[in-house]
């Protein structure tokens, strides 16, 4: 039974670092920064492109895509929940079998989310001037790449769940650490390519910011896991608590710049929108209303660190466990997944839907 224990506590670990990582990396693809290009900059000059027809019916196509993308991303979100309920029960045999009807569930979200994708058309916008990553049919490719990932580690959800089943020690221990290699790879390549991303946005923007804070965010993700696979060996991970503080002052001083920006942009738009009258006025109202959940992202950046911060001073403390990580991850899992909502909150008022 101990062996099940921390096999289903290491287990915990993977789901609530996994999926949240993946679903808000996905999200971030189209969010601020997709926003920022279509709509010309920040300041004074974002206003210049917010009301076209062209960055509307961008905003419009954003929704359609969300639309397809959440078909299997609220279903994998789901994953965490459903694999403690099944977990928590004293009947260790039938854990795969109660599991099972979950991940069949998932996998039909995921076919139907994929067909959703392929259905979608893929206009290129030229008038936008968007980045690689930002076009349409970039983003229907990795989202159909994501899912392809997603159908993978259900796979390994269900081959743990039938070893634990099976009191099968060695197959149980087996699909862990397939499954950490699987997921701190994937994650680490959406960090290295929200690193990348980075180029395509005004580095004066506040929305510069919020990518930054996007890329600590996954690698505080990797950052666990990397944890996770040491504990999983028998060793120890001594400079975790030096890292979680390192990462709560680098975004600290991503939130105080981010901030900063943030309060000439909107005093930009306030002094604009004074004396706008008309589509002017309505195009700058959307943009106020973007800029305070901009605020909120920061918010929850500050909020992000302090629970980054006061996790390494416990740790340091008391000493690492799975135990330990377990409520850490799950507190990742909660702040990103408080991002997405913003995200998708910021698509909506872009489009004209909210």
């Amino acid at each position: 039974m101990r062996v099940f224990r921390e096999g289903a506590l290491a287990f915990a670990i993977l789901v609530a670092g996994a999926t949240p990582s993946l679903a808000q990396d996905s999200d971030k693809a189209h969010g601020n920064a997709a926003l920022t290009a279509a709509s010309g900059g920040s300041g004074t000059a974002y206003v210049s492109g917010f009301d076209s027809e062209e960055a509307h019916a961008f905003g419009a196509w954003i929704n359609r895509f969300n639309d397809a993308a959440r078909i299997s991303l609220s279903q994998v979100s789901g994953l965490q929940a459903a694999w403690n309920a099944a977990s928590q029960s004293g009947d260790v045999e039938g854990l795969a079998k109660r599991f099972r009807p979950t991940l069949e569930r998932t996998r039909a979200a995921i076919t139907q989310s994929n067909a959703a994708l392929r259905a979608l058309d893929t206009p290129e916008f030229p008038g936008l001037d968007l980045a690689e990553p930002f076009q349409p049919a970039r983003l229907v490719e990795q989202m159909l790449a994501l899912n392809e990932q997603l159908s993978g580690m259900l796979d390994q959800f269900e081959r743990f769940a039938e070893a634990v089943s099976a009191h099968d020690r060695a197959a149980m221990m087996q699909s862990i650490e397939a499954f950490l290699r699987t997921t701190k790879m994937v994650i680490e390549s959406r960090r290295l390519l929200a690193e990348a991303e980075l180029a395509a946005i005004d580095p004066q923007s506040s929305d510069y910011e919020y990518a930054r804070f996007n890329v600590v965010l996954l690698g505080s993700g990797v950052r666990v896991l990397e944890s996770l696979g040491l504990l999983l060996n028998g060793g120890d991970d001594p400079a975790f608590d030096e890292d979680l503080a390192r990462m709560a002052d680098e975004i600290d001083a991503i939130v105080a710049e981010g901030r900063r920006k943030l309060g000439v942009e909107m005093a930009a738009v306030k002094t604009t929108l004074a004396s706008a009258r008309g589509a002017e006025a309505e195009s700058l109202e959307r943009r106020r209303r973007m800029q305070l959940l901009d605020a909120e992202v920061f918010d929850l950046a500050a909020a992000y660190a302090a629970m980054l911060r006061a996790a390494g001073e416990d740790i340091r403390s008391h000493g690492l466990s799975m135990e330990r990580l377990q409520p850490l991850s799950t507190r990742m899992n909660e702040a990103r997944m408080q991002l997405n909502q913003i995200v998708l909150r910021q698509n909506a008022i872009f489009s004209g839907e909210e």
